[in-house]
């Protein structure tokens, strides 16, 4: 069986650690090729060393990505490093990814220098990514408000729409009244919505 080619690990050939770590079900993980290579050993001797100690490993230090998760890795590949999506984690199989905990546990297992002395600058990765996180949450919250102002103004638009083509049937077919009360009904609900989003785009932007 052929053997994944490793490559030495120097500061100038690898990404800064930080930008190996991702975000997948609300959580900051690794993937195993990546701690793979940092530790010098294989990815297939890497899981094998955490599924020999199994118990070890809860679903909440490792687990496993779905095809969905996968896709959503690879998109954030190429944002953090400017690269093909589409070149990165071209494995046949669907990968491991390890939280802080699991990072952390693997230096128990896989019993050697490098992986120790590569666990401290992955620790301190962490404390980094978590440390900007906090610092920046009010920047994230207002971006991701902004996003819930743009998905309500798009739905409103398309509500709009589809209530003016109603109102248009309605002169020939009463039928649909209801429908046109619902839509309304739903229309104020969301011009509501929007209104309470931007005012706390306003209230977040002012106390910057």
């Amino acid at each position: 069986m052929p053997q994944e080619e490793l490559s030495p690990t120097t500061p100038s050939e690898t990404p800064q650690i930080q930008n190996l770590i991702y975000t997948v079900r609300g959580k900051q993980v690794m993937l195993d090729s990546d701690l793979a290579a940092l530790y010098q050993v294989e990815t297939k001797a890497l899981n094998r060393a955490a599924k020999r100690n199994e118990r070890r490993f809860p679903d909440d230090f490792r687990f496993q990505l779905t095809r969905e998760e996968l896709e959503d890795v690879r998109c954030q590949i190429g944002t953090l490093r400017g690269q093909n999506i589409n070149n990165e984690i071209g494995r046949t199989y669907l990968p491991h990814v390890y939280t802080k905990q699991g990072v952390a546990m693997l230096a128990s297992v896989l019993h050697s220098d490098i992986a120790i002395e590569a666990n401290v600058r992955i620790m301190r990765a962490f404390v980094e990514m978590r440390r900007f996180i906090v610092s920046n949450a009010q920047m994230f919250g207002q971006i991701r408000t902004m996003e819930l102002r743009q998905d309500c103004m798009d739905e409103i638009a398309d509500l709009e729409l589809s209530l003016e083509e109603l109102r248009r049937q309605y002169a020939t077919d009463k039928s649909v009244a209801t429908a046109i009360k619902n839509s309304e009904e739903k229309l104020e609900s969301l011009r509501a919505n929007l209104r309470t989003l931007t005012n706390r785009i306003v209230t977040l932007e002012t106390s910057r």
